[in-house]
């Protein structure tokens, strides 16, 4: 199954602790020692995932290549809330011991071409042709897409981004026509997420 996949690059100027985060608690900033805690702040919450999402999880943990934090919001996968974002929106962020090994993650994660965050019951039918993204909107990114046909036409897409010793992956899933106009151009969504992701690397 072939992918579309575009990255670029400018050069730069285990286990795991498990549980929800409080949705009714706002994350607070860190106020020392920020290093060890802005993998928390790199990840998605509830209020980027916006309107009609729940969360799905939250975890935090280091492996050997350094400290990590993923979190997942979904939504419903009915007509109205799929109009409102994405219906799953999945981001993981590691804060790796060096550059090095930041370089090393990040060109293992930018070659995963299967989407190991979707679901199995929301397939890949084959690769997005009408879509092409070529912006750099870190000091490394990588974006992968696919559509999926089953009644409606479902988009994925996988977006890897390195700044520093900072390594993420945003993950989205949803309706066509939430990231496309009526002439089936890309209407800025993925382009969106993307910056807002890498801003917060």
């Amino acid at each position: 199954m072939r992918t579309r996949t575009t990255t670029t690059t400018r050069p730069a100027s285990s286990s795991a602790s498990r549980a929800l985060l409080p949705l009714s608690s706002p994350r607070q900033r860190p106020t020392s020692n920020p290093r060890q805690e802005t993998r928390a702040q790199i990840v998605f919450g509830l209020d980027d995932a916006g309107k009609e999402a729940f969360q799905a999880a939250y975890e935090e943990g280091a492996d050997g290549r350094g400290r990590w934090a993923h979190s997942r919001f979904e939504r419903d996968r009915g007509i109205s809330p799929s109009r409102l974002g994405p219906n799953v929106i999945d981001s993981k962020a590691w804060i790796a011991k060096d550059v090095d090994a930041a370089k090393a993650l990040y060109k293992e994660q930018a070659a995963i071409k299967t989407f190991p965050e979707h679901k199995p019951s929301e397939g890949l039918s084959g690769p997005n042709e009408k879509f092409k993204y070529t912006d750099n909107v870190a000091e490394e990114t990588s974006v992968t897409s696919m559509y999926w046909e089953s009644n409606t036409i479902w988009q994925h897409y996988r977006i890897v981004v390195r700044k520093g010793t900072n390594v993420a992956i945003l993950y989205l899933f949803g309706r066509e026509d939430l990231f496309f106009d009526k002439n089936k151009q890309s209407n800025g969504l993925v382009d969106w997420f993307a910056r807002k992701f890498a801003g917060r690397l």
